[in-house]
């Protein structure tokens, strides 16, 4: 005669840093921890031109973005970076280097100069934010001060 000594329960749990853990209980209601919620993180941004005519013939605004120690520029979800609350990056046109030379990666993403013609932008001295996703699920955001003429 065979007796039963319980049920095993395995959970196998994935973290963000790609690790595996395993966790077992004999009691049926276990439930694994649940993860902190992603953060959003702060950015440094450098909105290119300095100074952006709004009535020039140019066709693109760049955002140079760095993230801060442990983040990797490589894992922004391009396709959600946008400027003001209302531009879309274009996805064709962006690119990894470093062109403050800090020894820091930073990802260049465009914006078309036309999208931000039409958004709220005031004239003179204003502040310009870039927001996107991550692929851990966290968000970045980051601001720069520009001059803006119309």
């Amino acid at each position: 005669m065979m007796r039963s000594l319980g049920v095993l329960v395995l959970v196998v749990t994935f973290v963000a840093s790609g690790a595996i853990g395993a966790a077992a209980s004999f009691a049926p209601d276990y439930r694994p921890p649940v993860p902190p919620a992603p953060q959003t993180i702060t950015a440094t941004l450098d909105v290119y031109p300095g100074t952006i005519n709004l009535k020039s013939n140019g066709k693109y605004v760049a955002a140079y973005i760095e993230l801060p120690a442990g983040y990797d520029v490589a894992d922004i979800v391009v396709s959600s970076v946008i400027l003001a609350g209302e531009c879309q990056a274009d996805p064709y046109r962006v690119k990894i280097g470093d062109k403050d030379e800090d020894g820091i990666p930073d990802l260049r993403v465009t914006f078309s100069r036309k999208d931000l013609q039409k958004t709220s932008v005031s004239s003179g001295l204003t502040e310009l934010t870039v927001e996107g996703l991550l692929l851990n699920g966290g968000s970045f955001s980051g601001t720069d001060v520009v001059r803006i003429r119309k």
